[in-house]
């Protein structure tokens, strides 16, 4: 299974485009977090198709602070100023995993509050 994230659109330089989905050297834009998602799904093989969805708020939280939120979206924004950088760098591929660590984190601490 590929790591899907989708994160709202730091640059905001297309009206359209208020997120941005992300897996591996793959990314696509959309008015909305489903419109980015399904953007990018129709980029994807069948294989690296397979996904996991969870939808959260995008504020800070004690899994991911807030000097990291906005070290990620810098990150993201250098890259998408860089369009004929295909393959994300490694440190926003860092921090990206830092964020599903956080988000998988999140989620234990959900459903121990269920439980």
């Amino acid at each position: 299974m590929t790591a899907t994230a989708i994160f709202p659109d730091p640059s905001e330089t297309v009206a359209e485009s208020g997120f941005l989905a992300v897996s591996g050297s793959h990314r696509a834009l959309g008015k909305t977090a489903g419109a980015a998602l399904d953007a990018l799904s129709g980029q994807l093989a069948d294989d690296e198709s397979s996904s996991l969805i969870m939808v959260q708020s995008m504020k800070p939280d004690r899994f991911f602070n807030a000097a990291q939120k906005e070290r990620m979206q810098q990150l993201m924004q250098a890259w998408q100023d860089s369009p004929e950088t295909t393959q994300p760098p490694a440190e926003l591929l860092a921090v990206l995993d830092e964020e599903l660590k956080a988000t998988i984190e999140r989620s234990k601490a959900l459903l121990n509050q269920r439980a």
